[in-house]
């Protein structure tokens, strides 16, 4: 592994699992659920939060910013990572307001290429321990979601038909602009990262359907919130029965 000439500030001492969470109200929510103080003096633009064992972390948007607050994260001592965000729908299911744990996502940004990814369009995996953890656990708390690939594409306004439709065609039933890169850098540093979304818009159709102030996608919010403090406050982030791991992304 070459290091970069850049590397990441000195930092608080912080817990192994942490929470990214991409949206200012999400971030907001889940500190006020789980009663977290800030952690102040963070030498990133990004704010911190604790809350017992675990750490929230948040907001970003992007494929570069949230891979630069992730080498940081795990430059402090993290190395478990769940990810909380919001992903538009390419096929019309998932549906608006509906919560999807992310089982691959498809690379179209170039953060990705930077740690070990050899071309754009590439399928990258979260960790496979971690996503079983959140699903065996959303399953036993009967939190509804459904389970699928998305295409990661940080350029906001270039979600065109032609890319849609390639995307789709690969397996992909969303859209969202973080998860590949988190995925590619998270095997690249040997630490766990699984990603939970939920659907916030729809761009199935020639014409975008915003969901954004709809009462599915709030009531969406509210599911995908309770999902993440029930998991945030798990002592362990394993699915039962799993033997003991090391950090690496698996």
């Amino acid at each position: 592994m070459t290091t970069g000439i850049v590397t990441p500030p000195a930092g608080p001492d912080i817990p192994e699992k942490v929470v990214l969470v991409a949206t200012q109200p999400d971030l907001s929510g889940l500190v006020k659920a789980l009663g977290a103080t800030e952690i102040k003096g963070v030498p990133m633009p990004m704010r911190i939060f604790q809350a017992g064992e675990t750490l929230i972390a948040g907001p970003f948007m992007g494929a570069p910013q949230a891979v630069m607050l992730l080498e940081n994260l795990v430059a402090w001592g993290g190395k478990e990572f769940l990810f909380m965000g919001w992903c538009g729908s390419v096929t019309g299911k998932p549906a608006i307001g509906e919560t999807l744990l992310l089982t691959g996502s498809y690379v179209d940004e170039g953060t990705s290429l930077h740690y070990g990814v050899g071309s754009l369009g590439r399928l990258v995996a979260p960790s496979t321990s971690l996503t079983a953890f959140v699903r065996q656990t959303l399953q036993g708390a009967d939190i509804s979601f459904l389970e699928g690939d998305a295409w990661t594409c940080d350029a906001l306004y270039r979600e065109t038909p032609e890319r849609v439709g390639r995307f789709k065609g690969l397996g992909a039933v969303a859209v969202e602009m973080e998860s590949s890169a988190f995925f590619s850098a998270a095997r690249y540093r040997k630490v766990k990262l699984a990603a939970l979304m939920t659907v916030s818009d729809d761009i199935s159709g020639p014409l975008w359907k915003k969901g954004f102030g709809t009462k599915d996608f709030k009531e969406g919010r509210k599911r995908a919130l309770q999902a993440i403090s029930l998991l945030a406050e798990a002592s362990i982030w394993a699915p039962s029965g799993a033997p003991c791991q090391g950090a690496s992304q698996k």
